[in-house]
């Protein structure tokens, strides 16, 4: 079976340990439209609001 290899590819299968991440947190001030509706759009900022 063919592989794909890269410099670097053993750094970006890794890099995903190393971003840190935050649980959503819906803020009813900053939303719009029906919760039920299913649709979701998020915008990352960066700060910890």
């Amino acid at each position: 079976m063919p592989t794909l290899t890269w410099i670097g590819k053993d750094a970006v299968q890794q890099l995903h340990r190393q971003v840190p991440y935050r649980l959503l947190r819906c803020h009813d001030e900053l939303s719009v439209g029906a919760a039920a509706d299913g649709n979701l759009l998020v915008e990352g900022t960066g700060d910890s609001r």
